[in-house]
């Protein structure tokens, strides 16, 4: 089981980050998008309407959990790891892992339905959304409370709460979307502040 004793129960700001270098890759990954539900079973349920590219992943119902690396995070991750790195910065770990990485897209009029992450096992890394792109009629509801994520600002949702998203937009949402753990306290050998 994965540990966080610093998870927040609502949404905590982490700042700001620089997402150019983002959305100057997006051109260069348009062919990547996925659509199934080849590593990520939620795309049959709650994920549905939204197109992912995953660059990391975690099998949390393995014990201990299975993380590994897909084939675009060794191409990618010299662009990506800077901007995590900026954005946990204010958590203050000295050793700290990313378990998954993703770009997570929501066409206009598309839909999360309020869902609770996780299983019984209890997981808890720190969910950190970045949004590259976005409207203002994109509302992200957690425990009930609705909030607007601006573009280009880290923040820590808690994805153990009751939490959905509607894009009533007529963009796209595309999020830069990944999870945080202490390695320390998780016993994880990999440091990727190091």
């Amino acid at each position: 089981m994965e540990k966080n004793s610093n998870k927040t129960n609502s949404v905590r700001v982490l700042g700001e980050v620089d997402v150019l270098p983002l959305l100057q890759l997006l051109p260069e990954l348009m062919q990547q998008w996925d659509t199934d539900a080849a590593i990520n079973p939620n795309k049959k349920y709650s994920l549905a309407q939204v197109n992912h590219i995953n660059f990391r992943w975690s099998n949390k119902k393995s014990d201990p959990v299975d993380y590994f690396d897909l084939p675009l995070w060794e191409k990618y991750r010299s662009i990506l790891l800077p901007i995590m790195k900026q954005a946990v910065k204010p958590f203050g770990y000295k050793s700290g892992y990313f378990p998954r990485v993703m770009f997570a897209k929501m066409q206009p009029g598309t839909i999360i339905p309020e869902h609770i992450d996780g299983n019984t096992r209890g997981w808890i890394p720190h969910k950190i959304h970045v949004p590259i792109i976005t409207n203002p009629d994109v509302a992200f509801t957690i425990r009930g409370v609705s909030y607007n994520f601006t573009k280009g600002t880290a923040v820590e949702v808690d994805n153990s709460g009751l939490h959905g998203v509607k894009n009533t937009g007529i963009t796209a949402r595309i999020h830069f979307i990944f999870e945080y753990l202490d390695g320390a306290i998780n016993k994880i050998p990999q440091n990727d502040l190091a």
